[in-house]
């Protein structure tokens, strides 16, 4: 008998100091539920934090496992004791941002990285002119340079906002590959057209359009 209880002592004592091993190292958590936004151009993450959340660690790159914390700077950031549950900073235009999220627990245990993406695109060109050169029977178009554009995309129609791919009208244009801030085409005297442009970024991503621009040639 006493060497039963001796050997259940032993097996008790060994199941409390498993369960106090647990409980010294809790486990990883699961990385946290998080979304991000961009499409304003401000870079936005949305954070739910789980059961005895405490802050949280947030890193943020435009290149995928690159992130290198003796490099920050506008396309490259990181905090390890944020305490809201949204963040919000404005980033460079036309790139897309790595993210990563760590909830810390009030031990101090950090969970598994939830990771994402977000691209934020350019802005739409704006400050848009015009000028018909009746002689040349030429529609001289411009606006100002989108920053971090490396090509335009161009549309014209004779319908506001009614360009249609499936259905190319005399004096319709697409053009996907201008390269400057300023376009020229032929077209004929008493035609109304819609113009407008996108700016494209290096990773092909186009912003929202201009305001349509109209015009009559007399």
């Amino acid at each position: 008998m006493r060497f039963l209880n001796k050997k259940l002592f032993g097996s008790l004592f060994l199941t409390g100091l498993i369960g106090l091993s647990f409980f010294a190292n809790p486990t990883q958590a699961a990385g946290p539920q998080a979304s991000a936004d961009c499409s304003t151009g401000r870079f936005m993450l949305t954070m739910t934090p789980p059961a005895r959340h405490a802050y949280w660690a947030i890193r943020a790159h435009d290149h995928e496992n690159a992130f290198v914390s003796q490099n920050l700077g506008p396309s490259n950031f990181m905090y390890n004791k944020y305490t809201e549950n949204s963040y919000g900073r404005n980033v460079p235009r036309g790139k897309g941002y790595w993210w990563w999220i760590y909830s810390i627990s009030d031990k101090g245990v950090w969970s598994e990285a939830t990771v994402g993406y977000v691209h934020c695109p350019l802005k739409e060109p704006m400050y848009l002119e015009q000028n018909y050169d009746a002689g040349k029977r030429t529609l001289n178009l411009s606006w100002r340079p989108v920053e971090g554009a490396v090509r335009y995309g161009i549309r014209v129609d004779n319908l506001r906002n009614g360009w249609n791919p499936e259905r190319m009208n005399t004096g319709d244009v697409k053009e996907d590959n201008v390269t400057s801030a300023s376009y020229s085409f032929r077209i004929q005297d008493d035609q109304e057209v819609y113009w407008w442009v996108y700016a494209i970024d290096k990773d092909g991503q186009w912003s929202e359009s201009s305001k349509a621009f109209y015009i009559r040639t007399n």
